[in-house]
């Protein structure tokens, strides 16, 4: 059975380069992926094949979470974290980060998502564009179907 992948991929440079590969085997096979748009992707893929997109790796239809879940790499991380999370229904979701003392720095639209993989880069800035210092800060995805998860994450410079 095949399903559809999706991953909202916000980087700079040629939107043509990436795609999904299929690493099941141990090798890596492109996998025709489309663009719907600058930052979105999408390919269909075969159940229990195992996927990678940028450095994120699922296996597809397998253990899918119920709502959603999130992974952030690399971590710790210098210039570029990516913050990565599977919805597995559709759902409007939305990423903050926080500093050591709560405060929020930095936030994302809140936006509706289809299931599937999506990725947002962070370049270790505040919500004003300035460079944050080196240290931990707090990635939480939040979701209208009531989903919160947190994880650390370091920024080193």
């Amino acid at each position: 059975e095949d399903i559809l992948m999706t991953v909202r991929y916000k980087q700079q440079g040629n939107p043509g380069f990436y795609a999904f590969y299929d690493v099941t085997d141990g090798e890596r096979e492109r996998i025709p992926t489309y663009t719907t748009g600058y930052d979105t992707y999408e390919a269909y893929v075969s159940t229990g094949k195992t996927i990678t997109f940028g450095e994120s790796v699922v296996r597809a239809g397998d253990g899918l979470p119920s709502t959603a879940q999130l992974w952030t790499h690399p971590n710790p991380f210098n210039a570029t974290l990516q913050m990565s999370f599977m919805m597995r229904l559709p759902d409007r979701g939305q990423i903050k980060i926080y500093n050591l003392l709560g405060q929020e720095i930095f936030s994302t639209e809140r936006m509706d998502y289809a299931p599937g993989i999506h990725s947002i880069a962070w370049h270790g800035r505040d919500q004003a564009g300035r460079q944050l210092a080196s240290g931990i800060y707090f990635v939480q995805l939040t979701t209208d179907r009531g989903l919160s998860q947190l994880r650390k994450v370091t920024l080193l410079k």
